[in-house]
C-alpha cells in the first residue's frame, strides 16, 4: 500500500505523452487490489488532492469507454450502481434491462446503500425516479424490490408447498388478472432465496410444470423478462451471468465491463467456471478472441478477469 500511495499520483500524467504507461499502472492497481484497498487509495487521493480519483481520471482522459471503465474501478459499488441506474433512466425512455439487472441482483442491504449513494450523487430519490420511469405491474415489481426487505429464513417445506399451490392456482385461471400477477410479484420479491428455490422444486414435482415456463407463458414484455431474470438469479446466479456476459461479448462493451466489474466483488469466479462449463472455453480466452488485447480498454477488461 505504501508503494501504491506513490503510484496513485500517476493519475496526474494521464493527459501527458506518458498516458499509456500511466494508464497501465492504474489498471494494475485497479484490477489487482481488493475493493477495500482501492477504497483506501481513493480516500488517500481525495485527502491529498481534494477531489475524487474518478473525477480526476475523467478530467484527464475525457469521455471514453476506457475512461468510464477505469474510474468505475475506483468507485465503491453503491456509487457505480447508482450511476448505472441514473444513466439507465436518463433522457427519453429508460433501459429496463439495466434497471432489472441491477435491482434484481442486489440484496436488500445493497439496495439500501445504492439509494443513499443515488441521493448523494443526484439529489433525487431513487424510488421516486424508478416510479416515474416505469408503470403498471413492472413498476410494482421494481418498487417492491427497492422498498420491501427480502426475508432471510431457511426453506420451510410446508409453506413452500402452500406458495407453490398459490402460484399454480393463480396461473391456472381462465383470466390472468392483476391479482394473479400480484401473487407472483409478492412471492418473488419478498420470500427468501431458499424458500423460492423450494417453491420452484415443489411446483415442478407436484404440478408437473416448470415455474419459469409458466412465467414465460403468462406474463408479457418487461415484467416477464424481469421475473425470469430474478428467478434465474435466485436459482442459478453463476449460470445466469455467464449467459449475460456471453451475450455482451462483441456486441455491448458497456454491458460487458459493467457485468465484469459488478460481479468481480461478488461471484466472478463462479461465473467464470459456469462460462467455461457451458461454452467450452475460458471466459478470458473468449473475450481476447473477440476484443483483442492491445488497447487499454481490453487490457483493463482482461486484467479484471485474472
Amino acid at each position: 500500500m505504501r508503494l501504491d500511495s506513490y503510484k496513485i499520483e500517476t493519475v496526474k500524467c494521464l493527459s501527458t505523452d506518458r498516458q499509456k504507461e500511466c494508464a497501465e499502472v492504474l489498471i494494475e492497481m485497479a484490477t489487482k487490489r481488493a475493493w477495500f484497498q482501492r477504497d483506501e487509495l481513493t480516500a488517500l487521493y481525495r485527502k491529498r488532492y481534494g477531489e475524487r480519483i474518478s473525477d480526476s481520471i475523467k478530467a484527464h482522459l475525457g469521455q471514453t469507454l476506457f475512461t468510464d471503465a477505469l474510474r468505475w474501478c475506483f468507485e465503491i459499488a453503491p456509487r457505480r450502481d447508482a450511476e448505472w441506474l441514473y444513466k439507465a433512466m436518463e433522457g427519453l425512455g429508460s433501459d429496463a434491462k439495466i434497471m432489472c439487472e441491477i435491482i434484481c441482483s442486489r440484496n436488500s442491504r445493497q439496495l439500501e446503500t445504492i439509494k443513499i449513494a443515488y441521493k448523494e450523487l443526484y439529489g433525487t430519490d431513487l424510488v421516486k425516479d424508478v416510479e416515474s420511469e416505469s408503470y403498471g405491474s413492472f413498476q410494482k415489481f421494481l418498487i417492491k424490490l427497492l422498498t420491501v426487505p427480502r426475508m432471510n429464513e431457511p426453506a420451510d417445506e410446508t409453506r413452500a408447498m402452500e406458495l407453490a399451490k398459490d402460484l399454480y392456482d393463480a396461473a391456472g385461471g381462465r383470466w390472468f388478472t392483476d391479482k394473479d400477477k400480484d401473487k407472483f410479484i409478492e412471492v418473488f420479491t419478498t420470500e427468501s432465496k431458499p424458500q423460492i428455490a423450494a417453491v420452484y422444486s415443489l411446483y415442478k414435482s407436484k404440478f408437473g410444470s416448470d415455474l419459469i415456463c409458466t412465467i414465460e407463458a403468462k406474463f408479457k414484455a418487461k415484467l416477464k423478462e424481469a421475473l425470469v431474470f430474478l428467478c434465474r438469479w435466485i436459482l442459478w446466479p453463476a449460470e445466469l451471468f455467464a449467459d449475460e456476459v456471453n451475450k455482451a461479448i462483441g456486441t455491448d462493451q458497456k454491458a460487458l465491463i459493467r457485468l465484469i466489474l459488478a460481479r468481480g466483488e461478488m461471484d466472478l469466479e463462479n461465473i467464470k467456471q459456469a462460462f467455461e462449463k457451458k461454452y467450452k472455453k475460458p471466459l478470458a480466452e473468449r473475450i481476447a478472441e473477440v476484443q483483442g488485447g492491445s488497447d487499454l480498454f481490453s487490457l483493463l477488461l482482461l486484467s479484471s478477469l485474472n
